[in-house]
């Protein structure tokens, strides 16, 4: 099998070539258009959350009223492995998991079905529920905020409809969530002294605005055949109008209270770089390339800033997926290229000829191409996982042509032609490169198939699975593709070896020849070094269930009394960013 398939290769090179060229031109589409994410697209979590609102309640009575007849709804579905809830004054919350074997798409239908059904036995407060289920694709490619300073009028309006809906128009971008801006408002702050001596009744005023406030659709007009329809429209339409309302004759509302239009007032307070802060979050849409993506938002986001009404708005990121991506594609990048050129050093060092050096440097990256054909034709992605996968296989891909290569380096350099030599060359070691590969690839089977946890497998086979693929492509191109490029390349003059090499197999031999010779005392020496070096560090080396790392950020958390005002706490926060700020 192995013989016919150099045999093949060396004698139908057209056939070869047009099979090289087809898998280099699917290779390079696969490339281009392979999804860039952060983690793997197709990982479902077997859990699901369910949260019932029940307002102004005890932790005693919400689970009476509203966590025991939900328990008895949802212990029916299919597939439940375990159920936790929890009630509080504020409502109730339902935490499910579910075995692996169930579809999320069906838990998730099964589980509104039965809320469906529990609304009945409910108070009538709780007239909703929400049900949370966790996707990679759920969460956002893109974690910032904007640093709004003072000067800046209506920030509602300008991160609403200028900045998000900026966003929002880049292509690959699904949706965008904006938080810490709040929209400025009419308010009216009412004078208790000044509502007593004018004998005006806050009630009835507060009546009479609603009432005189209104758009109204009035009904239509039929004059002539023509259909007119009419609308009572009683808007106030700017400040004044309001402030000289009448509330009774010879008193107006500015008479009894302050109109103010300003923003609302919020409990939070969010700062970023000093300034007010607006947290913003971006999705991408199905299928979409994270990188691209990210690449897109930067660059509308420089264009925003450049804007004159923009002026003094700056934006920081704290999250990026497409930079966490593109710095392991650039990592795999790199791999690649210092793979290659440490093989070029290494192989001319010992083969002493620098055109099949080339040759077998050059598998590196048109095995990680077949490979990453393959993960886009599966319809996998690119993520993380896969890179690291691919960085661990740039070392093991050239292991078989290097073995072909040297066979019939040695089968030419002993008087052979150079058909007969590459096919010979290749069937020599073509069954022992074969077995070895396997050996190496099914390795990974017990990891992914027989684990006994889902998700651990899981993630596994996203590791494992590019290394498998990239054996697989560097066995059909040490097989195929080098037997083929070894008869393009002259027969030169065998190289003389230089004198470290010929130290090097002296010595090699003289060693050989005594463990031979000594088979009881190399027996002995072998079972102490596998004492020193396998027993030993496993017995002192520590192992933890957790893992830390430096990750590069702190959290500075600080409790303050009850009685603290808004602007106490603000106060508190604007020493802390001083602090910090002088500390950087």
């Amino acid at each position: 099998m192995i013989r016919w398939i150099a045999h093949t290769s060396v004698h139908r090179p057209v056939t070869v070539v047009m099979g090289f060229i087809a898998l280099l031109v699917l290779g390079s589409i696969a490339w281009s258009r392979v999804p860039l994410e952060m983690m793997p697209g197709t990982f479902t979590l077997n859990r699901m959350w369910v949260w019932m609102p029940f307002q102004n309640s005890t932790p005693r009575e919400t689970e009476r009223q509203v966590v025991r007849p939900v328990e008895d709804h949802l212990s029916s579905t299919p597939g439940l492995k375990s159920m936790n809830t929890t009630a509080s004054q504020n409502g109730g919350r339902v935490s499910l998991e579910f075995h692996r074997s169930i579809k999320m798409d069906a838990a998730y239908n099964a589980v509104v079905d039965r809320m469906e059904r529990a609304m009945a036995d409910l108070p009538d407060e709780v007239d909703k529920y929400w049900v949370y289920r966790w996707n990679p694709s759920d969460e956002p490619i893109m974690w910032g905020g904007l640093s709004i300073p003072d000067e800046v009028e209506d920030a509602h309006w300008i991160v609403t409809e200028v900045i998000q809906k900026s966003i929002e128009r880049v292509s690959g971008v699904g949706k965008v969530d904006v938080w810490g801006v709040h929209p400025k408002r009419v308010f009216i702050d009412f004078d208790l002294d000044l509502l007593r001596s004018h004998g005006v009744s806050l009630y009835e005023v507060v009546g009479k605005l609603s009432a005189d406030n209104f758009q109204l659709a009035s009904g239509r007009v039929v004059d002539g055949g023509l259909v007119r329809y009419v609308r009572s429209l009683a808007r106030y339409e700017d400040l004044d109008t309001l402030k000289n309302h009448p509330v009774k004759p010879g008193v107006r509302l500015s008479d009894i209270g302050t109109v103010r239009y300003r923003p609302d007032p919020s409990p939070y307070i969010t700062q970023i770089e000093g300034n007010d802060g607006v947290a913003i979050g971006v999705y991408k849409e199905s299928g979409a390339n994270t990188v691209a993506v990210t690449e897109a938002i930067h660059a509308a986001m420089e264009a925003l800033q450049a804007e004159k009404r923009l002026q003094g708005i700056k934006f920081v990121t704290f999250f990026d997926q497409g930079d966490i991506i593109q710095q392991a594609v650039d990592n795999l990048t790199n791999t690649a290229m210092w793979g290659g050129f440490f093989a070029i050093i290494v192989l001319f060092a010992f083969l002493r000829d620098w055109r099949m050096t080339l040759l077998i440097a050059a598998c590196i990256p048109f095995t990680l191409m077949l490979t990453v054909m393959i993960t886009y034709f599966t319809g996998r992605t690119l993520n993380l996982l896969s890179l690291m996968g691919l960085m661990l296989a740039v070392g093991m891909v050239v292991d078989n042509s290097i073995v072909v290569a040297e066979a019939i380096h040695v089968r030419k350099h002993a008087g052979g032609s150079l058909d007969q030599s590459a096919v010979e060359g290749t069937n020599d070691v073509g069954l022992a490169i074969v077995l070895s590969t396997l050996t190496t690839m099914v390795v990974f089977l017990p990891i992914i198939l027989m684990s006994g946890n889902a998700d651990f497998s899981f993630f596994m086979s996203e590791l494992g699975m590019p290394v498998v693929w990239a054996l697989a492509a560097s066995l059909v191109v040490a097989l195929v593709f080098t037997p083929l490029t070894t008869t393009l390349i002259r027969r030169s003059k065998k190289p003389v070896s230089p004198m470290w090499i010929a130290w090097l197999e002296r010595r090699y031999r003289q060693g050989l020849s005594w463990i031979l010779a000594h088979r009881s005392d190399a027996l002995v020496g072998v079972i102490g070094l596998t004492l020193l070096t396998v027993v030993v560090p496993l017995d002192s080396v520590g192992c933890k269930d957790d893992a830390s790392g430096n990750v590069g950020e702190f959290v500075i958390r600080s409790t303050v009394p009850g009685s603290y005002t808004w602007r106490d706490r603000k106060d508190l926060v604007d020493q802390i960013d001083a602090f910090v700020a002088e500390n950087k």
